[in-house]
């Protein structure tokens, strides 16, 4: 894998699943790349997740006029891999990759003002904590949200952990990316890369700075990048199911 051609642009006949494996090869995904297509598919197929009850949403189109709007990408840069993929690296809530970026969701029959929102509200609603799940769903910002999701009762981190953490965000980025034409548009408007979180958090970024002379290599990253791989499927899974193939 010596060549950013690794990720052709126009691929879109090529299987989700492969391309995502080859992208796999260069970067990763510690926890699998099946699980989070398994739930892009089953909130495709079903509208709702049948094991859980958690994603059940209509299909509300918010950013009307899209098409003649400025994308929102501020915030981000391109770099070239040592390993051979162009990596775009997010930092910035003006960019439409950030789940602090103010793009309306509705979800499990309520309004939220971001991705985050709807994700510390997945949270505290997991935990039966209905008074904290109602507060996130009234916090003013994508930072009071998170703020307030640091603060939910009974809170265990062997139920939270990789799969159902994973999954919530997984059903709120979809959620974002299918609701919100402009952002999706953007979204779509970075096939050939690998989207890359690049903040401090160990979790969801790649944990280190974008400045890092050694932020374009994955073996110098202290976090997992775990939202930019969620980003990168679910783009894929857009651009292979041909749901938005008019858009591309």
């Amino acid at each position: 894998l010596s060549s950013p051609d690794t990720f052709p642009m126009g691929a879109h006949d090529v299987n989700a699943h492969d391309h995502l494996s080859t992208i796999d090869e260069i970067i990763g995904f510690p926890y699998g790349i099946g699980p989070i297509l398994a739930v892009l598919e089953e909130l495709d197929t079903k509208g709702l997740s049948v094991r859980d009850g958690f994603g059940t949403a209509p299909d509300p189109c918010f950013s009307r006029g899209a098409e003649s709007a400025i994308l929102p990408l501020q915030g981000m840069t391109s770099v070239e891999s040592p390993m051979g993929a162009r990596m775009l690296m997010f930092w910035s809530a003006h960019c439409a990759f950030s789940n602090f970026h103010p793009a309306p969701i509705t979800i499990d029959g309520h309004f939220f003002l971001s991705s985050e929102h709807y994700f510390m509200w997945a949270k505290a609603k997991t935990f039966n904590d209905e008074q904290m799940a109602e507060e996130i769903l009234w916090a003013e910002t994508p930072a009071d949200a998170k703020k307030l999701g640091r603060g939910v009762a009974n809170f265990r981190k062997d139920v939270w952990g990789a799969g159902k953490s994973v999954r919530m965000m997984t059903i709120a980025c979809y959620r974002k990316f299918q609701q919100n034409p402009l952002c999706r548009k953007a979204l779509l408007s970075t096939e050939g890369t690998v989207l890359v979180e690049a903040w401090p958090d160990k979790i969801w970024s790649n944990g280190i700075d974008p400045k890092h002379p050694g932020a374009s290599h994955p073996a110098n990253w202290e976090g997992t990048n775990c939202l930019g791989r969620i980003l990168t499927v679910i783009r894929e899974h857009m651009i292979s199911s041909k749901i938005y193939e008019d858009e591309l």
